[in-house]
């Protein structure tokens, strides 16, 4: 058991107690000098506080862009932070900032600090073949309020980055790894006030920690970040999930893939490219790449928001969870699990451990839509999950499974439109019809992404789209399958 935490920062061995291991990252940052990372939103939506962050993964350090603003110095046990400073003695990353100067990429400078730390995780990554689309999905969550994109986006392509070196060249990544080894074997254990923070190594400890009253168990904090900078969540006990390896891991077998609650959605989404090609285009607008580098898809269903963009998949897919406590691990369909608003069928001593995320199976259309004001880093208007098989060498509907997030209290199983789709002729007129009714039996609300009228069109042309949609995909299927018995 150890009462500090240790991380890197530039290299340079820190050792934290006290005060400190409750501050966000950039508030550190900041009070140690080092106002290059700026804060604007306190929310993770600008970027302009973006670091690299780096983990050790199979013995060797891993370096991922975060958002420093809503992520908490406890959460940074046995990692290597590199901040914008952090470059001057990376020297092969210092052509980043090169560039930017001379495309005149940089205006204000608030944005610019950020954004060239995303610039430098894409130099960073194997694939050194940079597009323009490349840069721009590498800055979707870095905001420049000059409206500098042109320059800043010409900065991106003009980077030589075959001569930008990796921070393991960089830094005693070494002596890193030792440290490293040795420290995340131990649990942690600090107070400081009324705060006290936990951090075991064991998931049994976890769990008897859960028992307590008020305690708050954190993946990423993503979300929970947010609530405690605009002073809506008061936390006193903190248990982190980071010192428990197993929850790291993601496999499969032949009917599931199973996601630990400490797999990032980045990790998620490559994973899935092959497999779930659909759910991978969901995943790459879900949100910036600094919050899809720390958040996790066991947040986005424990968070039970009613427009949890992962949600609808999770349920036209019938996954399950694994939830975890005292009396030991149970099995849930997750269409079974939201009970009411943020309420779930998951006792107060429970934890969601793993995702079992059933695999699609031959001859049937998945399609998963999100509609926001933006395409990249937005909170969605509706979200829908369409799942649909017609029986073979027929036209009819075998089985099918809708899902609606935006439209009421919880995200919605549309077992109505289910059963009156169920056994009917794939039909154009068959989709139109039950669309109209689901955009009647639904209660969505009114905000600012979007009136309650405005969800209702939604809806009805949900069901259109994926029938316009699915048809495609089944008629390419026919072509393919004709193709080939010519063959």
């Amino acid at each position: 058991m150890r009462d500090y935490i240790v991380l890197y920062l530039n290299g340079e061995r820190r050792k934290l107690r006290g005060k400190e291991v409750f501050m966000t990252l950039s508030d550190y940052l900041r009070s140690h000098l080092l106002t290059g990372t700026k804060v604007v939103c306190e929310e993770g939506d600008c970027g302009a506080c973006t670091v690299m962050k780096g983990d050790l993964v199979s013995n060797k350090l891993d370096y991922k862009t975060i958002n420093s603003c809503i992520t908490f110095m406890h959460l940074l046990d046995c990692s290597h932070i590199v901040t914008v400073e952090g470059l001057s003695k990376a020297s092969g990353a210092r052509k980043v900032q090169d560039s930017m100067v001379e495309c005149h990429g940089a205006q204000c400078g608030f944005c610019t600090p950020g954004i060239v730390m995303s610039l430098v995780d894409m130099a960073q990554a194997a694939d050194k073949k940079i597009t323009e689309k490349k840069v721009k999905n590498c800055l979707a969550g870095n905001l420049c309020r000059c409206t500098g994109y042109d320059s800043i986006i010409k900065a991106g392509t003009n980077i030589d980055f075959n001569s930008v070196k990796n921070f393991s060249s960089q830094f005693a990544e070494d002596q890193i790894i030792k440290d490293f080894s040795v420290e995340s074997k131990n649990s942690i254990e600090i107070e400081f006030g009324e705060n006290k923070f936990y951090a075991p190594v064991k998931l049994s400890d976890v769990i008897k920690l859960n028992q307590q009253k008020e305690m708050l168990v954190k993946s990423s904090a993503t979300d929970l970040g947010v609530q405690i900078n605009k002073e809506r969540l008061f936390p006193k006990s903190r248990v982190s999930l980071s010192q428990v390896k197993s929850l790291y891991e993601i496999s499969q077998n032949e009917d599931f893939i199973i996601v630990g609650a400490k797999v990032s959605l980045t990790i998620l989404q490559d994973y899935v490219e092959e497999i779930i090609p659909e759910f991978y285009e969901l995943l790459k607008i879900f949100a910036s790449p600094q919050i899809k580098n720390a958040a996790t898809l066991v947040g986005n269903i424990a968070n039970a928001s009613p427009i949890g963009d992962t949600i609808p998949f999770l349920m036209v897919s019938q996954s399950e969870l694994e939830l975890t406590g005292p009396n030991g691990k149970r099995r849930v369909n997750i269409n079974d699990f939201y009970t009411g608003y943020k309420q779930m069928d998951m006792s107060q001593d429970e934890l969601i451990t793993n995702v079992f995320i059933r695999k699609p199976v031959k001859n049937e259309v998945l399609k998963l839509y999100k509609v926001s004001k933006r395409k990249d880093l937005d909170i969605s208007c509706v979200t829908a999950g369409f799942r649909l098989k017609l029986k073979d060498e027929s036209n009819v509907i075998e089985s099918v499974d809708i899902a609606l997030g935006g439209v009421g209290a919880t995200v919605l199983k549309m077992q109505d439109s289910e059963h009156a789709l169920l056994g009917k002729d794939y039909k154009l007129e068959e989709f139109e019809k039950t669309g109209a009714l689901a955009s009647k039996s639904i209660a969505p609300m009114s905000d600012v992404r979007g009136s309650e009228e405005y969800r209702r069109i939604l809806v009805r042309n949900m069901y259109t789209k994926f029938y316009l949609d699915s048809s495609v995909i089944f008629k390419q299927s026919e072509l393919q399958a004709g193709a080939s018995h010519e063959s």
